[in-house]
């Protein structure tokens, strides 16, 4: 019980902080647009890392926008982003791992 008190005392601190318990949580649960961000995430990636650290960065990205839908444009706005070395690394990741780049 000792536990209990502990988390409610931090609930009262908090003020008007947000806590969420949830097994799954995400972008899904902010009140934002994720495009705009992820756009951000993928140009900043394309202008500081390698090619093999920007397929590693962007590949998930792409893999979660597949899933829905391509609803944030994600492999379009990592290939316009890419120079040439990322992107053909990034073509060659994609054809090995099967992930959906349009429906």
């Amino acid at each position: 019980m000792r536990q209990i008190g502990i988390l409610f005392e931090l609930i009262n601190n908090l003020g008007s902080y947000d806590i969420v318990f949830a097994d799954e949580a995400g972008m899904w649960m902010l009140p934002i647009r994720e495009e705009p961000c992820i756009k951000a995430y993928l140009e900043s990636a394309a202008a500081i890392l390698e090619p093999e650290e920007y397929v590693n960065a962007v590949l998930p990205v792409i893999h979660y926008d597949s899933r829905s839908s391509f609803l944030n444009k994600a492999y379009e706005t990592a290939k316009r982003t890419a120079n040439k070395n990322q992107n053909a690394l990034l073509e060659a990741k994609i054809n090995q791992t099967s992930i959906r780049t349009k429906l």
